[in-house]
């Protein structure tokens, strides 16, 4: 479980950026097909300047991350998370992130953390993710 003292604290900044291949990759992952994010003339025709990222992609991001508090962490489980635009993202483009521990929630053997990512791009944040994870203790059952 992450301690209280941990709620507010901050990652490091870190400098994002999204290759054509690594969209490609999550594309194929999720088994996603739209042309919109794989062909530029289509992205064009509907008003962008370059392959948008989906909606979930930022999801991805966080493997970039090293949160001191969630070192310790075994047993995560992702409970929810919450997508907020200003602006869409775009492959090939410097993004600026940092995670934040908004709060914790705590019920019996279970703590609940909220985290939000903020995206930038020259200082002005472009996009927000809320993401909730359930932490458990870990208990080994011997009778298994």
């Amino acid at each position: 479980m992450i301690d209280k003292l941990y709620v507010k604290s901050t990652s490091d900044w870190i400098t994002l950026s999204v290759s054509y291949d690594k969209l490609n990759e999550y594309l194929i992952a999720i088994k996603e097909n739209q042309p919109l994010y794989t062909n530029k003339k289509v992205a064009k025709k509907a008003g962008f300047n370059d392959l948008p990222l989906p909606p979930a992609y930022p999801s991805l991001f966080w493997q970039f991350f090293t949160l001191p508090w969630m070192e310790n962490e075994s047993q995560v489980i992702l409970t929810s998370e919450i997508f907020h635009y200003n602006e869409p993202l775009f492959i090939n483009q410097r993004y600026q992130g940092q995670i934040t521990l908004k709060q914790l929630i705590n019920r019996t053997d279970k703590q609940w953390a909220i985290h939000e990512l903020t995206i930038y791009q020259k200082s002005k944040v472009v996009a927000t993710v809320e993401t909730t994870l359930l932490l458990t203790e870990v208990t080994y059952n011997d009778s298994l």
